[in-house]
């Protein structure tokens, strides 16, 4: 090919060319490769990114139904607490033991969750309380009517925060009064 009117043999053409479809089909086969990989890692992102959140949702449930489970069991211990408690207040209260009576109250709420217990005589009157300055007052300011007129034991959710249980302190002539336990819910804490 010394000069510009010969042709160039068909063997060089296609070496030249050969040379340069090798170039080509690494460079294509590279960058084939480059995006397959790029592709697998993005699809295996987002999926690792959804059970991510799958999982942290399933927590989040399971967290839910414990922490209910929790409440219930404290719902639970409470109003067995207070059967066996209300029946010592009735043997102290058929004596006139009101100072023991404060005894147990006391010791109750320096012992537990419980931060407040009241009771009331069959008038509604607080005849004895953890909190002194409500002695000698009616048992409304503290607590509801249908407390006072309760055949049983019964339990209060107040938003979660409060549980209150009340119930009659009955005595051999009838009802003698009403107990009323006031319980601070604990906020569940789950260790991640």
């Amino acid at each position: 090919m010394d000069t510009l009117d010969e042709k160039p043999k068909s063997g060089q053409i296609a070496g030249e060319f050969a040379g340069v479809a090798r170039y080509n089909s690494r460079y294509v086969f590279v960058t084939v490769a480059v995006l397959l990989m790029a592709a697998i890692w993005i699809g295996k992102s987002i999926e690792v990114k959804h059970v991510r959140e799958e999982a942290l949702e399933d927590n989040r449930v399971l967290m839910g139904e414990a922490a209910k489970h929790v409440l219930h069991s404290h719902e639970g211990h409470l109003l067995l607490l207070s059967k066996p408690f209300a029946w010592a207040i009735k043997a102290e209260l058929l004596q006139g033991n009101l100072k023991q009576i404060r005894s147990y109250m006391n010791q109750m709420v320096q012992k537990t969750n419980i931060h407040h217990i009241a009771l009331a005589d069959k008038d509604g009157k607080i005849i004895v309380s953890t909190d002194t300055r409500e002695e000698g007052r009616s048992f409304l300011t503290i607590g509801k009517r249908a407390y006072l007129s309760n055949k049983q034991t019964s339990l209060e959710n107040v938003g979660n925060k409060k549980l209150v249980v009340s119930g009659p302190v009955l005595g051999p002539e009838g009802r003698l009064g009403t107990l009323m336990i006031s319980y601070t819910i604990q906020p569940v804490r789950f260790v991640e």
